[in-house]
């Protein structure tokens, strides 16, 4: 078969779950699929020393990611090079307005229907905008996990039997270290030199985090360690706010806001952790408990959407606007040695469902059936 895949994701959204699954999408196809034949649309600035190869090519765009999706060059090169499936790993945006083959799109979440107040202006329009015609021409959905198919079935409609799941899975960087040397490092590079308790994603009002914070505050006197609280992350438009929040109860010297850690560094941050935290209100999955319990770190995580799918029985769950229970849990789990130690051992275990090599094989079962 000739496979087409809008790759720009990979290179564009990096670091995010839309940037890593388009990422390890590509770089597993190539490996482990020698029969088809994939040309995958590419930034033209972008470097891709694996790419080009006898099945594997790469198509130079000269797009930038703001606008990518109005890019007419994409049906052209559709049509011209006549290809028997075409996949649209971001959620389906960019995918052409006009038929020219098969259309396969992955589609994570649902979000802007179900907690728009959460997106981005520009995300909810160009989102809501493009999803009419996406749903009229897509043939076949892969999405994350089964809340977000639920999801994409009772909000847009399209047909159960229309729409796969492959979940996700923590990349392999992502692996106990040493404890002392990972610390060593955050102090070094970051300056932070005590005990640690960790959240790592986006800065957004659905990622709840000012509840990490208030729960942070009504636990910090009952723990028997002065810990801070690391919120990694880009400064998203929630920032002002939460760091308004530290000020008044009197943390600004006990949350600290890295800003954005670079991909080589988080197996460095989640190793050096004590604990991490991950009360989300919404999430098509949700990679970053994963990839904290890879790194063999107790985790606590909201029992809301996707999650309580994704982490098992491994991480303790907590309703997320129960700021009280989760003091609680925060408290139980590093003042209780038995405790803590059961929950790296479930965390480990709970990992090993997922792999990008089961997800991978799963996709090109969902291409070969076109």
């Amino acid at each position: 078969m000739k496979i087409g895949i809008d790759g720009r994701g990979a290179v564009w959204y990096r670091g995010t779950g839309i940037g890593t699954y388009t990422s390890q999408l590509l770089q597993h196809l190539h490996i482990l699929d020698q029969k088809n034949t994939y040309s995958i649309f590419y930034p033209q600035d972008a470097s891709i020393p694996w790419i080009d190869s006898a099945h594997f090519l790469s198509i130079p765009l000269n797009t930038h990611k703001d606008t990518y999706f109005e890019d007419p060059i994409v049906d052209q090169l559709l049509i011209d090079q006549a290809f028997q499936i075409y996949h649209v790993p971001q959620n389906g945006i960019g995918l052409p307005i006009d038929k020219h083959c098969p259309y396969v799109i992955t589609l994570h979440d649902v979000i802007p229907y179900v907690m728009p107040e959460t997106c981005s202006k520009n995300y909810l329009k160009t989102f809501m905008t493009q999803m009419n015609h996406i749903v009229k021409n897509v043939d076949h959905v892969i999405t994350v996990s089964n809340h977000a198919k639920n999801d994409i079935y009772q909000v847009l409609g399209i047909p159960l039997s229309n729409i796969s799941v492959t979940h996700l899975a923590p990349e392999k960087i992502y692996r106990p270290m040493n404890k002392a040397s990972c610390k060593a490092y955050v102090q070094d590079h970051y300056g932070i030199d005590r005990e640690y308790i960790l959240y790592i994603g986006g800065i957004s009002p659905r990622k709840n985090i000012g509840a990490i914070i208030d729960a942070f505050h009504l636990c910090q006197k009952k723990l028997s360690k002065n810990y801070c609280l690391i919120i990694g992350g880009t400064h998203g438009r929630s920032y002002d706010r939460l760091r308004l929040r530290c000020e008044t109860l009197g943390l600004s010297d006990d949350v600290l806001f890295p800003g954005y850690i670079p991909l080589e560094e988080l197996p460095i941050f989640y190793n050096g952790a004590s604990l991490f935290i991950y009360p989300s209100l919404y999430e098509g999955f949700g990679l970053p408990p994963l990839e904290a319990m890879a790194c063999g770190v107790p985790t606590i995580c909201s029992n809301v959407t996707s999650i309580p799918e994704v982490v098992g029985d491994a991480a303790l769950l907590v309703d997320p606007h129960d700021i009280d229970g989760l003091a609680e849990k925060i408290t139980l789990v590093l003042e209780n040695p038995s405790t803590y130690a059961t929950m790296i051992h479930q965390g480990l275990k709970q990992v090993k469902q997922y792999s990008w090599e089961k997800t991978i094989k799963k996709t090109m079962e969902i291409y070969l059936s076109f």
